[in-house]
Formats: structure tokens, C-alpha cells, sequence
């Protein structure tokens, strides 16, 4: 009889922790989630409902979070450019042209590190699109990294084979570098035919007579800023 009753105990016991654990299972997807335990009178189908418009609300509310921030941006001012674009980022956090802009105010504030990690997620979430990694390289390039710069180039370049800017930065950090110099030929001359500035037509030039052995004094090189869009 006292086996029974052991047994009894341990069944009721191991029926109790599941039980809790179920309710703390519960109790952390409704914290993380916002969702809640039904009861027998709840209409699952008009919770769910609910549950969707309310996502569907945010997400729009994200969108509009963003557009206000890209007006901002557009006119230079970042406080209120940065102010909707976290606000839009809190919102829908995957949202890939928010980080990505925002990358853009903290890299204009010289803040590079904040910059490299919005661009970061951006390309992680919109991967299909080149912007980020050339804004990317750009950050790095400024940081000094040129080999960080130009692997931003290359991934930015792969998805924008005819973007001018892309290739002109790229082909300026091969040349920084001292290295990949076919490659950086190859880049100019295409870039030479795009190119309508006649700032950056000397500049191609120029740098295309050095890379060949046709010019080899450095203080013809001298170049414009780099395009920042």
C-alpha cells in the first residue's frame, strides 16, 4: 500500500510540473509576444483577427515612421531624421531601408561604428540591394579599412555591376591599396565611359595613365570627394 501511495505521489508530482511548466511556457510567449491563454469562452478565430490587425497597424504606423524620417533626411535635418527612423525601427525592426537610412544620419553625424551596424542589418535584410554595402565601404574607407572597404565594394558591385559610384570606389580603393590593378583598369575604363562629370573624368583618366606606367606624378593624382550617394 505505501508503494501505491509513493507512486500516487510521484505521478501527481510529475503531472505538477508539467503543469507549471506549461503555465511558464505560457506565461514567456505572452511576454515576448503579446499573446494570451484562452479561455473556454474565448472565439480563437476573432482573437487571432485581432492579434493580425494590431500587427498590420504597427506596421503601418512604421511606414509612415519612415516616410516622416526620409523627409528629414532629405532636407539634413538628422535629429528629427533619427528620431523616426528609431521610432520606425522600434516599430518593425526588420525594416531594411529604415537601418539603412539611419546608417546614413549616424554616418553624416561621423559616427562610424553606429553607421556600420545599421548598414550591416540593412544588407542582412534586404540582401538583394547594393546600397547598404556601398554605404558599407564607404563607412570603412573612412575608417581606414580599405580592405574592409573594398570587400564592401566587391559585395556591392556583384549586385550594381553598372553602378558608377560603386565602381569608382572600388577601382580608388584597389588603387589605395596597391593591389588587384587589372581589376582597377577594367573599372576605370568602364567608368570612363559613364562618367559625365568632368571632375571625375580627369580623375578616371588620370589614374588610368598611372595604373598603365603613362604618368607617374603623384601630385597629378589629386581627386574630388568621393560621392557620398
Amino acid at each position: 500500500m505505501g508503494n501505491v501511495n509513493l507512486l500516487l505521489l510521484r505521478a501527481r508530482l510529475c503531472q505538477a510540473l508539467r503543469v507549471s511548466l506549461c503555465f511558464a511556457m505560457c506565461a514567456v510567449f505572452a511576454n515576448t509576444t503579446g499573446c494570451r491563454i484562452f479561455s473556454a469562452t474565448d472565439n480563437p478565430t476573432s482573437a487571432v483577427a485581432k492579434l493580425a490587425e494590431e500587427h498590420a497597424k504597427k506596421l503601418r504606423e512604421a511606414e509612415e515612421a519612415y516616410r516622416q524620417g526620409t523627409k528629414a533626411l532629405a532636407r539634413k535635418d538628422l535629429p528629427q531624421a533619427k528620431k523616426h527612423l528609431t521610432r520606425a525601427l522600434q516599430l518593425n525592426p526588420y525594416h531594411g531601408a529604415a537601418h539603412n537610412d539611419l546608417g546614413v544620419v549616424h554616418f553624416l553625424e561621423g559616427r562610424l561604428y553606429e553607421a556600420a551596424l545599421e548598414f550591416d542589418a540593412a544588407g542582412r535584410q534586404l540582401p538583394e540591394r547594393y546600397e547598404s554595402f556601398y554605404n558599407l565601404g564607404m563607412v570603412m574607407e573612412e575608417g581606414a579599412q580599405l580592405r574592409k572597404a573594398a570587400e564592401a565594394y566587391e559585395n556591392a558591385l556583384k549586385r550594381a555591376p553598372e553602378e558608377l559610384s560603386v565602381m569608382e570606389n572600388l577601382a580608388r580603393t584597389y588603387v589605395e591599396l596597391g593591389s588587384n590593378q587589372a581589376e582597377a583598369i577594367k573599372l576605370l575604363e568602364g567608368a570612363l565611359l559613364r562618367e559625365q562629370r568632368p571632375e571625375w573624368q580627369r580623375w578616371v583618366r588620370l589614374h588610368l595613365l598611372k595604373l598603365k606606367g603613362q604618368a607617374e606624378a603623384p601630385g597629378e593624382l589629386s581627386e574630388p570627394e568621393a560621392p557620398a550617394d
